[in-house]
C-alpha cells in the first residue's frame, strides 16, 4: 500500500470548468484511527489483514458511506465543541487544490474520493458548507456560523484563474 500522489491539475477534464456545480462535497481521506461505531480491535484486525489496500484508504472509507448509507461526525480541526461532517461547495476542478499532504496531519487533507449531494437538498435540513479564508473572515463571522470555519486551512488560498 502506499499514500497516492497529489493529482496533477493538468489531468482534470477540461468539461468540469464547464459545470453548474450545484453540489456540497464530503471529500474522504485516508484514516488512522477507527470508523465510528469501530471497536480499536476490528480497526487494528483489519489493518493488519489488509492486503492490496489498506482497510481504511479513502477509497474505502467512500465504499464505507455508501454501504452503509452513513458519514461519520468529528469534532476533528473544529472550532467549538460542536459535531460535524464537512460538505464543501468547492467544485472538483478546484478541490485538487486541497487534495495535498499535510504534514501536520500526517495525511493528505483530502484525497480524489467523495460524495457530491445537491446543495438545495442539504439546506432543507440544516446543512451548511464549510467557510474558508484567513482569521480577518473568521473574525467576521456571527458567533453560530464559527464552527462552519476549519482550523487547519487559513494559509491555503484557491487559484484566482
Amino acid at each position: 500500500w502506499h499514500s497516492p500522489t497529489t493529482p496533477d491539475i493538468d489531468c482534470i477534464n477540461p468539461e468540469l470548468k464547464k459545470l453548474d456545480w450545484q453540489y456540497l462535497t464530503h471529500w474522504t481521506h485516508t484514516s488512522y484511527s477507527p470508523w465510528c461505531n469501530e471497536t480499536k480491535f476490528d480497526f487494528y484486525k483489519s489493518a493488519i489483514e489488509s492486503t492490496d489496500d489498506y482497510s481504511h484508504s479513502a477509497f474505502r472509507g467512500l465504499s464505507r458511506i455508501l454501504s452503509t448509507g452513513e458519514i461519520c461526525t468529528t469534532r476533528r480541526n473544529i472550532r467549538g465543541n460542536v459535531d460535524v461532517v464537512s460538505f464543501t461547495e468547492i467544485p472538483p476542478n478546484l478541490a485538487i487544490f486541497f487534495m495535498r499532504w499535510r504534514k501536520g496531519l500526517i495525511r493528505h487533507y483530502w484525497e480524489p474520493y467523495g460524495i457530491a449531494v445537491e446543495r438545495e437538498a442539504l439546506y432543507s435540513i440544516g446543512a451548511r458548507p464549510v467557510i474558508y479564508g484567513d482569521e480577518n473572515i473568521y473574525d467576521l463571522l456571527d458567533e453560530n456560523n464559527r464552527y462552519l470555519f476549519p482550523v487547519s486551512y487559513t494559509h491555503l488560498t484557491l487559484p484566482t484563474n
